[in-house]
């Protein structure tokens, strides 16, 4: 038999071992799905991949149809792929005496040790070919692409045993000249299973989003996964911070660094390490505010980083700023290290950086306030799971809510209908009466809520970490839609026209309809987004921050 032939026998092999062994049905065994929805059917590879017979059929295959591909490494995302990596690698040394490059990439950069994303052999230069079991949407290989091409490396191929869509659906891997290399497609098991590829209307998530520039600060703290220092703008500049304990001013068009502001750093306690600047700044009257870890909140001078004052009344402060420039006061959360006084809310003159008034809570107030100018309400909550309205002029408590769980996020307001909406760590999302602080509606979620929320109309966006987008009306209390993403949801959500903006932990920047939920766009970061994007609404260009303090530049590509 010539080489053809042998490989189509060896094929013949594998797909029996699949009907026979990795096919299961629900009749035999049942599976769900992340959501809890019950699957008829499922290809489970992991039950024949550690027997030494078809690891070696496998690598006997792909050896046949690579052999003639020149030098290449060879990685994959964990789990699955590692063992097809290590005998694939292990096959041809065993075959030739030759050294194939092997690596993986971790789901999630590692948040102890050396922090990696990727493990194994050092990534050297020559070209990448990524294995999997399977493939469907084709994500995973995305995120391993995106993540590759961050170092310079060039992904020339991906091979899989199964792929369960037409060719043509993957537009992503198409366009960058990737070859796609399966055993199988599902057609191929239509008689003898009776299933076939999935054909679907639309084809693969649009990506209508280029990058214009990167930032990279140094020492980010990865395992420190918690919303970071979102950006903001004004018309020639980005301003955040960043877990090195730096100030960033970039021009917004370029990327360079117009400043840095270094915080102070001797009040830090080595329980704060890596907790610099998670506040968010706000901008205002050619000044810039925000709180630090070192205790401090700050004013700079938005053109030049010049220090116009420094409070420094609390031990740590991780909440953001809310401006009241009506009547010329700064409200945010303090935290402090005593037994008693663990967190409160303080009410600052913009102008001299004086506490004009505050108020103290026993547990830290990570959560940022709000202020409501119509009503001159000031709304704040802590880990100790109330949320107080404060009057903003003096401070007098004027009404109390107690949930049942930490407060993290920030309060968002709609002024014209007097409502505040909040998530806890209780898993609800909360609407209340700015004035009276009555619940005018509640929802439920599957875990505790990291994200703000947003108003729109007669509706509500939040992300949530129980990996959703939610979509409610507040008037009438209806869940309207809901989206599922494939990691937790810290980030908080923008609005643009017509579209909804949102990160998640698996590093996709996530463009869904606001009638109803649908994915419309998706841009793939290397890193986890936990913060919101910043718009530009005279460039239409977006700025998307990472855990790791990246900043992405992205211009929006038309149709």
């Amino acid at each position: 038999m010539n080489s053809q032939e042998i490989l189509q026998q060896k094929k013949m092999e594998l797909k029996r071992i699949i009907e026979s062994e990795v096919f299961i049905t629900s009749k035999k065994e049942k599976s769900f799905s992340e959501a809890g929805v019950e699957y008829k059917w499922i290809f489970d590879f992991k039950r024949v991949l550690l027997k030494v017979e078809v690891l070696n059929l496998l690598s006997e295959i792909f050896w046949m149809i690579f052999k003639e591909r020149g030098k290449f490494q060879i990685g994959c995302l964990e789990i699955t792929g590692v063992v097809l990596v290590t005998s694939f690698i292990f096959k041809k040394f065993q075959d030739d005496g030759s050294k194939t490059n092997g690596f993986f990439i971790r789901k999630s950069r590692k948040r102890e040790g050396f922090t990696r994303m990727f493990e194994g052999c050092e990534l050297n230069e020559d070209p990448v070919v990524l294995v999997d079991d399977s493939m469907n949407s084709g994500k995973s290989f995305i995120r391993q692409i995106e993540a590759l091409e961050s170092q310079k490396k060039k992904v020339i191929a991906v091979f899989t045993m199964t792929r369960f869509r037409d060719l043509e659906y993957y537009q992503y891997l198409s366009s960058k000249n990737i070859e796609i290399i399966s055993i199988f497609e599902l057609d191929d098991f239509k008689d003898s299973l009776g299933v076939e590829n999935v054909r679907d209307e639309k084809q693969n998530t649009p990506i209508p989003f280029k990058v214009d520039w990167l930032f990279r600060p140094e020492d980010p703290a990865y395992f420190l996964v918690v919303p970071k220092s979102a950006p903001v703008l004004d018309d020639t500049s980005v301003y955040f911070g960043s877990d090195g304990g730096y100030f960033w001013s970039l021009d917004k068009e370029t990327g360079d660094v117009r400043w840095k502001f270094k915080v102070y750093s001797g009040s830090m306690g080595p329980r704060k390490k890596g907790k610099h600047i998670l506040s968010s700044p706000k901008v205002h009257g050619g000044t810039v505010y925000f709180g630090a870890y070192d205790g401090n909140v700050y004013a700079l001078e938005t053109s030049s980083g010049k220090k116009k004052w420094v409070n420094m009344d609390a031990d740590w402060i991780g909440s953001s700023p809310a401006l009241a420039p009506d009547i010329s006061l700064l409200f945010v959360g303090l935290e402090f290290g005593l037994l008693k006084k663990k967190g409160g809310i303080g009410a600052i003159d913009m102008k001299t950086g004086l506490m004009k008034w505050s108020f103290i809570m026993e547990k830290y107030t990570h959560a940022s306030p709000a202020y409501s100018q119509k009503n001159r309400i000031v709304i704040s909550g802590s880990e100790e799971g109330i949320v107080y309205g404060f009057n903003a002029i003096n401070g007098k408590v004027l009404w109390k809510f107690l949930t049942g769980g930490a407060i993290k996020a920030s309060f968002v307001l709609s002024e014209d209908e007097g409502y505040i909406a909040f998530g806890s760590f209780d898993t609800f999302i909360y609407v209340l009466d700015i004035k009276s602080g009555e619940v005018m509606q509640k929802w439920e979620t599957g875990n505790n809520v990291y994200s703000d929320a947003i108003f729109k109309g007669d509706y509500l966006y939040m992300g949530c970490t129980d990996k959703m987008v939610y979509c409610f009306n507040y008037k009438n209390g209806d869940r309207v839609w809901e989206y599922k993403t494939n990691g937790r949801i810290f980030a908080s959500p923008i609005i643009v026209k017509d579209r909804l903006y949102i990160g998640s932990n698996d590093g996709i920047l996530y463009e869904l309809t606001l009638l109803d939920g649908k994915v419309s766009g998706m841009f793939q970061s290397v890193e986890r987004i936990v913060n919101r994007v910043a718009f530009d609404q005279k460039t239409q260009c977006f700025y998307v921050p990472t855990v790791a303090n990246e900043l992405y530049k992205l211009k929006y590509l038309e149709n």
